[in-house]
């Protein structure tokens, strides 16, 4: 599964990058929205690992700009905004969902898994057999 991560934490950034690795993920990493966009131009990703306060262009803009391509890539924001707040924010930007600053590893590998599940129910959807007499 390839993930791209934006992040311009210089210690969060490298260290989550390298624990998703060790998950058997292929990580892109980016350091700014406006580097990020254009990666996401680039390349299919199966998830974005998305931080709401990055440099150049933030992470709700950057979320905004890939839903008006009709881009349905599960988008997980990661902020340091209170739950109320950041419930809003996901919904406005049309992200899958958020997690607060400081996050729990296992819970965040948790709901990464979560979210590529339902992409990949999403794209395999089961339908009835139609039976023909």
């Amino acid at each position: 599964m390839n993930i791209l991560l934006v992040e311009d934490d210089e210690l969060i950034a490298p260290w989550l990058a390298d624990e998703l690795r060790t998950q058997n993920f292929t990580v892109d990493l980016e350091m700014d929205g406006e580097a990020g966009w254009q990666r996401l131009d680039k390349v299919g990703y199966d998830l974005v690992l998305l931080d709401v306060g990055l440099p150049k262009l933030d992470g709700i803009s950057l979320c905004r700009r890939l839903r008006l391509r009709n881009d349905r890539t599960p988008v997980l924001l990661l902020t340091a905004h209170e739950p109320n707040t950041s419930q809003t924010m996901t919904a406005d930007a049309g992200a899958d969902g958020y997690m607060t600053k400081p996050f729990d590893l296992p819970k965040l590998l948790d709901r990464i898994q979560t979210l590529l599940e339902s992409k990949r129910s999403a794209a395999h959807p089961l339908y009835p057999i139609a039976w023909q007499n």
